[in-house]
């Protein structure tokens, strides 16, 4: 009488489908990523030409694996792994610019939303690709779904670059207006008998139509206090530093205009390391001299070369 036969069961996890909670799991984290950067990009680069359609080499893969997860599923588990590693890094990267230039708090959620999905996003569909049948040729959609991530991510590592620093825009913004204030006081003194401006009020113009006076030279329009005439802050880009005008001495010309023998010019980052890192000093005599400690610039400090 012959022994029957035992089906052998392969050891190790078992091969099957893609449950109905696993495909809804993996559709609604790629349907948060794609909404979230389509906002994003929206909300973000409104101005921009294109708009979110710039975007789309981003979020258009995560519409392509909701749309295979149910009939592919390898191929859709491939490219969720593929993206959510190729865009997690430069979404935390964004996020800590994002806080440097103190971005918009719905900006910094939506990149935290992002951070958080493709997380959860590579961590599900790796566990799910463990226990789904392998497909013919599936190198291929190895290579295409890797090299298209990769490709993403080089593009995404290349537009990042060319973003700004905060604190290089800042001291290159507050350069360029301490040489425009000194041009200013300058076209003042040849203007009024050799003086310089008695207060930064003295640059702008009067309230009526009144032709340039030496109170009111209509040269350079500052954010001036009448009540604080000789201090200002420049905000936003490339600025966020304080200025402090400092008038020397009185002097009165012949036509009967007080102004100043000479003066000087102090600008400070408006918090220190976060706005700037130098601090600038600049007087009748043109040079700026700066200094890297957390206090005003002096005259014996080193002379900066003004950028041409």
């Amino acid at each position: 009488m012959a022994t029957p036969t035992v089906p052998v069961t392969p050891s190790g996890p078992s091969v099957h489908s893609l449950s109905v909670r696993e495909r809804l799991f993996i559709s609604a984290l790629s349907l948060i990523s794609l909404v979230a950067i389509f906002w994003l990009d929206l909300y973000a680069g409104g101005n921009s030409k294109g708009g979110p359609l710039l975007s789309a080499p981003f979020w258009l893969p995560y519409l392509f694996v909701i749309l295979r997860v149910r009939k592919r599923p390898r191929s859709a588990l491939i490219l969720a792994i593929a993206m959510s590693c190729a865009m997690i890094m430069p979404a935390i990267w964004l996020l800590l610019y994002s806080r440097s230039w103190d971005a918009n708090a719905w900006v910094q959620s939506g990149l935290g939303i992002i951070i958080a999905a493709q997380a959860a996003l590579g961590a599900a569909a790796y566990w799910s690709l463990r226990r789904v049948a392998p497909q013919k040729r599936e190198w291929q959609i190895l290579v295409a779904n890797g090299a298209y991530a990769l490709i993403a991510l080089t593009m995404l590592t290349f537009f990042l670059r060319q973003a700004p620093n905060r604190i290089t825009e800042n001291e290159k913004g507050t350069l360029w207006l301490l040489q425009t204030i000194h041009q200013a006081a300058s076209a003042y003194a040849a203007e009024f008998g050799g003086v310089y401006p008695a207060h930064l009020t003295a640059l702008g113009t009067s309230a009526g139509d009144d032709k340039p006076s030496c109170t009111a030279a209509g040269l350079l329009s500052l954010a001036v206090s009448p009540s604080d005439p000789d201090t200002f802050e420049s905000r936003g880009w490339g600025g966020e530093y304080i200025f402090e005008y400092e008038p020397g001495a009185p002097k009165t010309t012949a036509s009967g205009c007080t102004g100043v023998g000479n003066f000087q010019l102090r600008a400070r980052p408006l918090v220190y390391r976060k706005t700037g890192f130098r601090s600038f000093l600049m007087d009748g005599g043109g040079p700026i001299h700066a200094t890297i400690e957390n206090r005003p610039a002096r005259p014996d400090d080193p002379v900066l070369q003004p950028p041409k």
